[in-house]
């Protein structure tokens, strides 16, 4: 699981990358609002994982040596970015 629709809470329908997994909850972020220094806690029931990205996604993801909020924040706003335009081909 690398990123997360949140299904309850404030911020539903939000999307995170799945920084970790702790047994019950997983810890999000967004790179803006939820930065790595001030995670998001939430139970794995009140999420939807997201398993199907695109390998430039997984790219931009993969590129940095250690991984930034603005690594996170670029791939998050691409993978909006293709989901925008699925939406429209379908």
């Amino acid at each position: 699981m690398i990123f997360a629709k949140s299904k309850a809470g404030h911020d539903k329908d939000e999307i995170y990358y799945v920084y970790a997994e702790d047994g019950a909850d997983v810890i999000l972020v967004n790179g803006d609002r939820r930065t790595m220094e001030y995670p998001k806690k939430k139970r794995k029931k009140h999420i939807q994982p997201i398993n199907r990205i695109s390998a430039e996604v997984q790219r931009i993801l993969e590129e940095p040596d250690v991984l930034t909020d603005e690594a996170i924040r670029k791939a998050l706003k691409k993978y909006q970015e293709e989901r925008i335009v699925e939406s429209r081909c379908h």
